[in-house]
Order: structure tokens, then sequence, then C-alpha cells
């Protein structure tokens, strides 16, 4: 019957049709979460180090062709070797994550932060001067004053956070500030840690 087999031809196409179209569309999906896994910090689900920059350096092109002050904190948890000597690993990684949070609820959307490597964090604030810098530091260094608990303990952890502003030109590249609020860091740590320093440099 002429009828039936183009019936039988038609439904055969919609299922080859809709075959295709699945595939395809896991396909997407699973480039998609190949691409996010690798530009994610796996354990903190948030930026890795070469995304950060990657992203950073967009970032910092911007604000030097629109004359934009740009600000970088470094952020380090302090005696984080000892939370893993006294508890375990899993306490110190428990507070690698809460930190990871405490630093999206307190970052806006503009705002480019990662993990830059074991217990260091990083921050770049577009659009920001010193003074709001320094703000923004001092809201994470009181954010990660809570208590984490893990395994019935209440582990108390504190961060130090070096900052540095520029206004970036064509010689400024990012590396450059980030050694700047590295500086600022090491600063804070031999002041007593759990504490704020400031390196402010504007570009001529």
């Amino acid at each position: 019957n002429p009828f039936n087999v183009a019936m039988f031809l038609m439904l055969y196409l919609v299922m080859l049709v809709g075959s295709t179209g699945f595939i395809l569309l896991d396909k997407e999906k699973v480039d998609h979460e190949t691409l996010r896994a690798a530009s994610v910090d796996g354990f903190t689900d948030i930026a890795n180090r070469e995304t950060f920059f990657r992203r950073s350096r967009e970032v910092l092109s911007l604000c030097e062709r629109n004359g934009e002050t740009v600000s970088c904190l470094m952020i380090d948890i302090d005696g984080f070797k000892k939370t893993n000597d006294e508890y375990g690993h899993h306490a110190g990684d428990k507070v690698l994550i809460d930190f990871a949070e405490n630093m999206r609820r307190t970052l806006r959307s503009s705002d480019i932060f990662g993990r830059y490597g074991g217990d260091e964090f990083a921050v770049l604030l577009p659009q920001t001067d010193e003074r709001q810098s320094m703000e923004v530091a001092e809201r994470l260094r009181k954010a990660a004053e809570n208590a984490v608990i893990v395994d019935e303990h209440q582990i108390r952890y504190t961060v130090s956070v070096g900052s540095a502003t520029i206004v970036p030109d064509m010689e400024t590249n990012i590396e450059s500030i980030f050694k700047l609020s590295d500086n600022a860091l090491y600063s804070a740590k031999t002041q007593g840690k759990n504490r704020i320093a400031s390196a402010l440099r504007f570009a001529d």
C-alpha cells in the first residue's frame, strides 16, 4: 500500500530527526560541562587561576582604555596548615569552601574573583578606588570570622588581605598589579594577620 509506505517513511524521518536533535543537544551539554570544568576550580566551584587571569586581563584592558581605576586584592587564610594539622584536611577543605561562599555573597557581579592556589584567593575590582577597595577587603575579612562547623567542632579562621589600586596605562600588566597586592598581603601577615593592608600606586 503506497499510503502505508509513505506513512512509515514519514514516521522514520521524524524519529531520525528527533534522534539527531537529541544527540546534538547531548553533545552541546557535554561540551558546556567540559568547558566549565576547565574554567572553574573543581573544589571551591569558583574561577580557577587560569580563568581568573584571563578575565582579569580583559577587564584591565577595558579600564586602561577608559582611564578607570582598578583595584586588586590578594587574600590568604591565616593558619591554614594548623587547621589541617589539628582537625584534618577535610576541615581545611570546609574552610576553603566557606570562604569561597563568602566571596560570592560579598562581591559584585562585575568583580572578578577566583582561587589563586592553595589557601590564597584573588579579586579584581574594576572602577574601584583605594578607599572602596579597602572597604571590600574589610568586609571579606569580617565575613571570615564566623565559625565553620566540622564534625561538631566550631572552627574559627581569619584571613589577611593585601590591596593595590592603580590607574592602568599601556605598560601595565596584570602580574605587576598582583605583585603590588601580594606585597601588601605580606605586610598584613607580618603585622599580625587577620588584618588588611594597602599598597597604593597610580600610574603616571
